[in-house]
């Protein structure tokens, strides 16, 4: 995988633009494929300034950077984090490559001596590359996500995944992704985000896009990979203050 082969998309809001303004500098750095990609930078433009703002400027001043400005009707999502994870869907509009790169503000780069790219990660064409995880909250997840799959062709063709939990739990367990590091397959993503989509806005079933995404391809049987992004020098943080810290630690 090369950087004109794939598109990186990340996402910013009030909070978040803080988080980028340091892990973009480690990503330039370790993995500089990910900032020389082009790169569709979404904006919660109810939130963020792009005029002199101090934590994206140098950002949008790279020519291979483009602006996806992202300000659905109020009341539309319960929440920020649902208004965020669904902004990718829309924006995937501007991806005009074979796969893209959603990657977190919260995930920053730390070394450059491993092959990350490695092109054994997409042979075959896998839906998506992103990174193991083993449960989903709450335990009745994929209750609600069998049945919404019912109405859809796309879906429906295949069996509901019925997965087993113990309902004195509040999670069920399984293998999954976590996607702060994420390859999508772009064409995939354009025809599974289609269910999502009503009058021109789009709301996930359930509120994650791991879990849409992940549940689509394991429905339909498609392939895809899980790999540990850990081991190829990335880190993913929870804080602002840490991103901050190891950020600086890198880059200094």
């Amino acid at each position: 995988m090369r950087s004109e082969e794939f598109t990186t998309v990340v996402a910013v809001d009030e909070r978040h633009q803080h988080e980028l303004k340091y892990a973009w500098k480690t990503w330039e750095k370790m993995k500089p494929e990910i900032t020389q990609a082009k790169t569709v930078l979404i904006v919660d433009s109810a939130e963020v300034d792009l005029n002199n703002n101090p934590f994206i400027d140098f950002i949008l001043q790279k020519k291979n950077v483009e602006v996806f400005k992202w300000n659905p009707a109020p009341g539309l999502y319960a929440d920020q984090r649902e208004k965020m994870l669904t902004s990718f869907f829309p924006a995937m509009n501007l991806v005009k490559t074979k796969w893209y790169l959603k990657i977190d503000t919260d995930c920053i780069a730390v070394n450059n001596d491993v092959n990350w790219l490695d092109p054994e990660f997409y042979k075959d064409d896998p839906v998506f590359v992103s990174n193991p995880w083993g449960y989903t909250k709450p335990n009745n997840t994929f209750d609600i996500m069998d049945e919404w799959g019912d109405k859809f062709d796309l879906l429906n063709n295949f069996p509901a995944l019925k997965l087993p939990y113990n309902k004195d739990s509040d999670l069920v367990r399984h293998e999954r992704i976590i996607s702060f590091v994420y390859f999508g397959l772009s064409d995939w993503t354009k025809q599974m985000m289609t269910m999502c989509e009503k009058d021109g806005n789009f709301k996930l079933p359930f509120p994650s896009q791991d879990t849409y995404m992940w549940y689509c391809a394991a429905r339909r049987k498609e392939l895809f990979k899980r790999v540990k992004y850990k081991k190829f020098g990335f880190e993913h943080w929870h804080s602002f203050g840490n991103i901050k810290n190891r950020s600086l630690e890198i880059i200094k």
